[in-house]
């Protein structure tokens, strides 16, 4: 009988999500070279998701220890769709990193488990 799946990656992806727009908001806040209070704008839509993103955040450990293939490419996938750069070079080499950073951080979990 196969495992059956306990998490789903639905806190791992509202976790995400709050980085992509986080990480929007700084880069059209700091494209002029400075910040001031006019960039506020830019971060609202952070602030509205930060209630999700971290209200399941325990529950992004356990995800990512249950993570099977099929969820990790939904992952990757999922960052694609969001995370679109004009320096396609650049945009690849961010995806792979986020791709080495699941594997390691499912590994990590693993050795974890081992030691108990």
């Amino acid at each position: 009988m196969a495992d059956e799946k306990t998490f789903g990656i639905e806190e791992t992806k509202d976790l995400l999500d709050w980085g992509f727009v986080t990480f929007n908001a700084i880069g059209k806040a700091t494209a002029d070279g400075k910040v001031t209070l006019t960039d506020f704008p830019y971060f609202v839509p952070a602030i509205s998701k930060a209630a999700s993103a971290f209200g399941g955040i325990q529950a992004v450990a356990a995800e990512m220890l249950d993570l099977d293939d099929e969820e990790s490419a939904e992952l990757l996938e999922f960052a694609r769709q969001r995370f679109d750069l004009e320096n396609d070079r650049l945009e690849e080499l961010i995806i792979e990193t986020l791709d080495a950073t699941l594997t390691l951080y499912k590994l990590a979990l693993k050795w974890s488990k081992y030691k108990k």
